[in-house]
């Protein structure tokens, strides 16, 4: 079975939630859509990343979109559309990985904005409907703080209706959900 995780590659709670798969015999892949640093104890997991990192635990395999440049935050800052020419958007990238990972299961373990929003954007990329089913893994009160601003009410729905499974730690978001 291929898993697609999507979620920050420094966060030591998805590094912990990954680290319970490791001997289980699934092939773990990992895409941060902010490109942060890995976490160290990260192990047999293949990170499909956008710039090269300095620092790889062992066991890791990493795929390198972009080759390591110093200065690509003041590119990023300060020339945008310079950016966009070297760097497709995060959910052009996720939407390419999807066609050629073809995972079993998505798990978003990024949060609502972070995670399930570009899964959403990548979504429309890939077509109308995903071609395999995703879990939403709410952290804290995702749900609960998304859902009070207008702007964000119907993302929340859709996403909510969307996917197929939702873990969550707050019991209020699972009574709003």
């Amino acid at each position: 079975m291929r898993i697609l995780f999507v979620c920050n590659t420094y966060c030591s709670q998805a590094g912990r939630w990954i680290s319970q798969l490791n001997g289980s015999g699934y092939d773990v892949h990992l895409f941060d859509p902010e490109h942060n640093p890995l976490y160290p104890k990260l192990h047999k997991v293949t990170v499909h990343a956008g710039w090269g990192k300095e620092h790889v635990p062992s066991g890791v395999i990493v795929r390198y979109r972009y080759p390591f440049i110093r200065g690509r935050y003041f590119i990023q800052r300060h020339f945008p559309k310079l950016w966009q020419l070297i760097v497709p958007p995060s959910e052009v990238m996720l939407a390419q990985l999807i066609g050629k990972l073809r995972p079993n299961v998505i798990h978003v373990l990024a949060g609502m904005q972070k995670g399930c929003y570009v899964l959403f954007g990548a979504k429309k990329h890939i077509g109308e409907k995903l071609p395999v089913p995703w879990i939403y893994s709410s952290r804290g009160s995702d749900i609960y703080w998304y859902g009070r601003f207008p702007e964000h009410q119907h993302r929340t729905r859709e996403i909510l209706q969307d996917c197929r499974y939702m873990i969550s730690d707050c019991e209020r978001d699972i009574r709003l959900a």
